[in-house]
Order: structure tokens, then sequence, then C-alpha cells
């Protein structure tokens, strides 16, 4: 009776137990079912978004391309006039530009000269750069441009009135330079009138430099006759030499 009892026991116990792992590997293949479903329906929701954003990308670039053109299109279309020009301290050309709506702007171009009335078409970028303002402003900057290119007008006139002058004395100094040579050698002429001989016999020999030692007490007496003389020429001529010396 208690072997009966035993082995009752023990196939209770097996069935309890066979029927709580059935149990909980249905709940574990549920759990299973249930996290791939929604992963999947996670991913199906992340590629909704994606293609969202995606077609919202497309739209604001289609629309940013077609304002774009459009942009482009009336600046293609609208004529910019240049109303005044001129050149900065650095010699760079700048002028007053106007649009089609009376605004004004100042702008520069690094080597090109602005012409008067010249009508230009400017790209976007400098449309987007330049600082446009009203009539009140330009009337100001004008005046002060205006104000700018005389006194600079006026500076490059005396600078140019003082450069003529220059060369104007430089030229009359030239000239009075070789007058005074020529009244030298005139001298020198009439005082020596074999000067040639000298001067073959200095070529011949390369002399290129003469130096002569003298007294300082006979300095006075050679810068105010203008020269050195030779011995006869001074006794005919009254010139007094104050320190005589010895030739060696």
């Amino acid at each position: 009776m208690a072997a009966i009892i035993i082995i009752g026991f023990i196939i209770l116990v097996i069935i309890f137990t066979v029927s709580y792992n059935n149990k909980q590997r249905r709940e574990e293949a549920e759990m299973l079912a249930n996290f791939i479903k929604q992963r999947e329906e996670a991913e199906r929701q992340a590629k909704i978004w994606q293609e969202l954003q995606a077609n919202l990308k497309e739209t604001e670039e289609r629309k940013r391309k077609e304002n774009e053109c459009k942009r482009l299109d009336e600046l293609n279309n609208e004529t910019i006039t240049v109303v005044y020009e001129s050149v900065d301290e650095n010699n760079k050309p700048q002028a007053i530009v106007r649009r089609s709506n009376n605004t004004y702007a100042s702008v520069e171009r690094p080597s090109e000269r602005f012409k008067i009335s010249e009508k230009i078409r400017i790209a976007k970028e400098k449309i987007n750069k330049w600082n446009w303002y009203d009539e009140t402003t330009y009337q100001i900057e004008l005046t002060e441009r205006q104000q700018a290119d005389l006194a600079k007008e006026q500076i490059l006139e005396r600078q140019r009135k003082e450069e003529a002058e220059k060369q104007v004395r430089l030229r009359q100094q030239r000239e009075e330079a070789e007058q005074q040579a020529k009244i030298e050698l005139e001298k020198l002429l009439i005082k020596k009138q074999n000067w040639q001989e000298f001067q073959q016999v200095l070529q011949q020999n390369r002399v290129i430099k003469l130096y002569h030692f003298t007294d300082r007490a006979n300095i006075a007496s050679i810068k105010k006759y203008g020269g050195l003389y030779s011995w006869e020429y001074c006794d005919k001529n009254g010139i007094v030499i104050p320190y005589q010396g010895g030739g060696c």
C-alpha cells in the first residue's frame, strides 16, 4: 500500500513538472513572439519616419531651388547703375551704385575701373554682401567722397607742382654746373695751350689720379686762384705763395 502511494506521488510530481515546463515554454514562446512583433513594428515605424524625413527634405530642397532660381532671375533682370566712381588711398577703384528701387551701396573692384553710367549685372553673392542705404545716406556718402577726392586731387596737384619745380631747379643746377665746367675748361685752355700733350702722357701711363702735397698755409691761395700753377705763371701774375716748399 505504501509503495502504491509513493509511486502515485512520484507520478503526480512528474505530471506536475511536465505541465509546468510546458507552460513555461509556452510563455517563453509567447514572449519571443511578442518581442519579434514589437521589433518589426518598431522597424516599420522607423522606416515610415525615415521616408517622411526624406520627403520633407526633398520638398524643402525643391522649394529652396525654386526660390534660388526666382531670385537669380530677378537679379539677372535688375540693372545696377554706377552713379559715382573714385579710387581709395590704395588706388583701388570704388564706386557708389544704385538699384532700381533707388537704394545705394558703396562697392569696390580689385582691378577693373568703374565707368560713369556703366550698367552692370550683379552676382548673387555681391547682392547679399553689399550694404544698401537710402537717399539721405547716399547724399552724405557722396559729399564725403567728393570732398575726399577733391582733397586728394589738391595733394596730387601740389606734389606735381613741387616735382616740376624740383626738376626745374635740377635742370638749372645742371646747366650752371655745365657752364662753370665750360668756363674752367676755357681758363685751362688759355693757361695751357699744350694741354693735349699732358693728357696724352697721363693716358699712356694710365694715370687717373694726381696728388699734391702742400702746406696748410697755401690752401686759401689755391682756392682763391682756382688751381695749381707753375712758378713762372705765379711770378708773371703776381700770385704769392705763402709757404714755398721744395720738390722731391
